[in-house]
């Protein structure tokens, strides 16, 4: 009676293990490209990519060089922004572009 309870049990976790046991995946990640420039401000409404977009949403625009290279493929990626002089970091998404901006610069709705 021993030897099958422990035999059950043994099958039971062994079972539990191979289900519980990790799947390989792949995973195809975006390029990550660092760029260094200046923070413009604007006042965020229709943007380029179509959206209307308020002070609230966390948005940024694109230099127009940048937006018109990519025939607008950028809308919607997310950016991740450090600000080199306080070390503070800050995310937003694509939502325009930036007619004033020079190559590494971003518009950023500041809230």
């Amino acid at each position: 009676m021993v030897s099958c309870v422990t035999f059950f049990s043994t099958l039971f976790t062994m079972i539990l293990m191979a289900i519980s046991s990790p799947v390989k995946t792949s995973v195809e990640l975006d390029k990550r490209i660092s760029h260094a420039g200046t923070g413009t401000w604007f006042q965020p409404g229709l943007g380029n990519c179509g959206n209307w977009n308020t002070a609230n949403d966390p948005i940024v625009a694109i230099p127009k060089d940048l937006y018109d290279e990519n025939n607008g493929s950028n809308c919607g990626q997310w950016i991740h922004i450090t600000d080199e002089s306080t070390g503070k970091t800050f995310f937003g998404r694509t939502e325009d572009s930036c007619p004033s901006c020079r190559s590494g610069d971003l518009g950023i709705v500041l809230f």
